[in-house]
């Protein structure tokens, strides 16, 4: 298990109360999707407009995807 938190008063938050590794902890999704930490699933939170990047990278990993609607802003994505 991993957390990818920007804010980092959140990140710590999640990782303690989750008794996360230190290298459990991310300031990104795409410092997680590069990571070798192994998951099996993703779960996608970030703004609307910002879906598809962790959505795909997610995927392209083998992850179980649950994303919040909208899946994304424009039909390009």
């Amino acid at each position: 298990m991993a957390v990818a938190e920007p804010r980092e008063e959140r990140r710590t938050a999640i990782a303690q109360e989750h008794a996360l590794a230190h290298n459990a902890k991310f300031a990104s999704w795409e410092d997680l999707a590069d990571s070798s930490i192994p998951f099996d699933a993703a779960i996608i939170a970030t703004m609307d407009n910002q879906h598809t990047g962790p959505a795909i990278a997610g995927l392209r990993r083998g992850c179980h995807i649950l994303i919040e609607k909208p899946l994304a802003d424009t039909f390009e994505d």
